[in-house]
């Protein structure tokens, strides 16, 4: 699924709604610059349909920065204390540890939990070369909450997508009136700066 709409895009590049000639193509140009956001970020804005279990490394013992959950259905914490490669102390919510930020579920629209910080005596195992909390859950953003740094970066490259077929050498507008454009073969500098604070979390194992 994009993370813009038809309509969106048609009004960000100026297109009036009743003008359906490009819809196609907009279309196309809306789909293919979702996936380049993905690939930049190495995640997805949607969420998980079904619960997955990632590993994290522990820098922190007190807390512990994870991938956005979007929901605590299904939400499965647990730790490897001994170093096995296994996770076999399964944690409490808001008794072993909670969820921040504290106030996502309450936030307009709805944010996603991305960090888990111990609770009580409670305490995330730092190992040596090995991710010490095993975190089962649906990934992702709540339905209908896409970050508005995510959408418009993806209206962005849309539309700079949807203009390539103008500049078919990769040039648009002209040099005579000091309009060029050089339109290259990669995420649009803007987009990408939009992007980078959700860009995946490189401890994730």
């Amino acid at each position: 699924m994009a993370y813009a709409t038809l309509a969106e895009l048609k009004a960000f590049v100026s297109i009036p709604t009743a003008d359906t000639a490009d819809d196609t193509a907009l279309q196309l140009a809306l789909d293919a610059s979702t996936t380049q956001v993905e690939g930049f970020c190495d995640r997805v804005f949607t969420a998980d349909s079904v619960a997955v279990t990632r590993w994290y490394e522990v820098s922190d013992t007190g807390q512990v920065e994870v991938d956005p959950i979007s929901t605590t259905t299904g939400l499965v914490v647990a730790t490897d204390d001994n170093g096995d490669g296994t996770a076999e102390t399964t944690w409490t919510l808001n008794t072993d540890y909670r969820l921040e930020p504290i106030n996502a579920a309450l936030a307009t629209p709805v944010e996603p939990w991305t960090r888990l910080v111990a609770l009580g005596t409670k305490w995330f195992p730092r190992l040596r070369y090995r991710p010490g909390v095993s975190v089962t859950a649906k990934f992702g953003w709540p339905a209908g909450t896409v970050p508005q740094a995510v959408k418009l970066a993806t209206l962005i490259q849309a539309s700079r997508l949807f203009k390539r077929k103008d500049a078919p050498f990769g040039v648009a507008g002209s040099v005579e009136f000091g309009s060029e454009m050089r339109l290259l073969n990669e995420l649009d500098r803007d987009a990408q700066n939009l992007l980078r604070p959700f860009r995946r979390n490189w401890w994730v194992a």
